[in-house]
């Protein structure tokens, strides 16, 4: 205290200056937090369930993102009514998945299922971004949403991953499976109390043999359509066996040409006296 009282002016207005500055840093920090607090709600990609089992449990799958972090996500239902006030609570699954995804070519086809042989449904342009529901990583293909009620795959070589998250499952109750139909919806809150909800979707609800029924018939659409549509290899495929019997062929009437040169030559001096062969 000595010193600062012998110290000249110049030096003291430097102290003081120093002491305001800490003084005041806590609240210049409290400050900058609180205009830099994410006010934007999660993101949620979610393929919509159409179809259910009646007296079984349904489970819910969405992959949610968020700038800040996540705090909670869960799943509200009814099936007659409003929606439960008591959500289920769903978990982290551990894994990471993409929520959306960019094309990177300029013309880029949509198909029906994860492969090139499945019908075509639509084609999409250069930098169009997608939601995305899962990765179909045998054959390379992201599940994207293209409408509100249409859904399709397209090939991870023609886009690329734009945003990440994690991917959270929950349980609807068997309780609650038991009639014709069932809404419900998922939410999403941050740690910033910033919450977003789904719209609702309507499952219905069938009995276990019709389902066995979709099943086949959907496993028989399937397997005609790869083995109509789906591409051989080429040493299948109808020209390269024109090729190679093309070339056995020629190869045996060569042969046969061959062989009936070397006749003709042993016979060419046995020419009758009267002039025949």
């Amino acid at each position: 205290m000595k010193l600062f009282y012998e110290s000249s002016p110049a030096k003291k207005i430097i102290c003081i200056t120093v002491v305001i500055q800490l003084l005041l840093l806590p609240v210049s920090e409290a400050v900058f937090a609180q205009v830099a607090e994410d006010n934007t709600p999660p993101t949620i990609v979610h393929l919509p369930i159409k179809t259910g089992i009646k007296g079984q449990t349904i489970p819910v799958i969405a992959r949610v993102a968020d700038d800040s972090e996540v705090g909670t996500v869960s799943v509200n239902f009814k099936n007659a009514g409003r929606f439960l006030d008591i959500p289920i609570q769903m978990v982290k699954t551990g894994e990471t998945g993409t929520l959306k995804i960019k094309v990177t070519v300029e013309a880029c086809y949509v198909f029906s299922g994860p492969g090139m042989w499945y019908d075509t449904l639509a084609t999409v342009t250069d930098n169009e971004v997608f939601d995305t529901f899962e990765e179909e990583k045998e054959h390379g293909f992201y599940h994207i949403k293209l409408s509100d009620d249409v859904d399709g795959w397209i090939s991870f070589a023609h886009s690329d991953p734009v945003m990440t998250g994690a991917v959270y499952s929950g349980v609807i109750p068997s309780t609650a499976t038991m009639t014709d139909e069932l809404v419900y919806r998922i939410s999403a809150e941050d740690i910033h109390h910033n919450k977003l909800s789904t719209l609702p979707y309507t499952i219905h609800l069938i009995r276990p043999d019709e389902q066995k029924e979709q099943k086949e018939q959907q496993k028989t659409q399937e397997q005609m359509a790869e083995k109509v549509v789906k591409p051989k290899p080429f040493y299948q495929s109808p020209i390269f066996l024109g090729i190679v019997g093309a070339a056995v062929v020629g190869g045996v009437v060569a042969a046969t040409s061959k062989d009936g040169d070397k006749k003709d030559g042993n016979n060419s001096g046995s020419i009758s006296v009267n002039g025949e062969w």
